[in-house]
């Protein structure tokens, strides 16, 4: 096993890991990710857990948001209901 970064919009193992997992939800789609970025510029990554042969087996995306008032900081799905990881 080891630790990768991924882009969750743009890598078809992210699609295809949320296709595998039963927790997944509308907020892990691609699609939704895609939007939070093209409406609020935020920077998404993927951060995952890969087995031997390189399938992710868990994941979780994480916005990087930059904020005048808030400041620097890491958001793990911005705008959503409920995502557990």
């Amino acid at each position: 096993m080891r630790s990768v970064a991924i882009d969750p919009v743009d890598d078809p193992a992210w699609r295809a890991f949320l296709d595998r997992s039963p927790a997944a939800s509308i907020f892990h789609h691609p699609a939704w990710l895609k939007l939070l970025r093209e409406q609020y510029g935020y920077d998404f990554h993927g951060c995952c857990v890969k087995d031997d042969g390189g399938t992710i087996v868990a994941g979780l995306p994480i916005a990087r948001i930059s904020s005048r008032l808030t400041g620097a900081r890491l958001v793990s799905l911005p705008f959503s209901d409920i995502c557990p990881p």
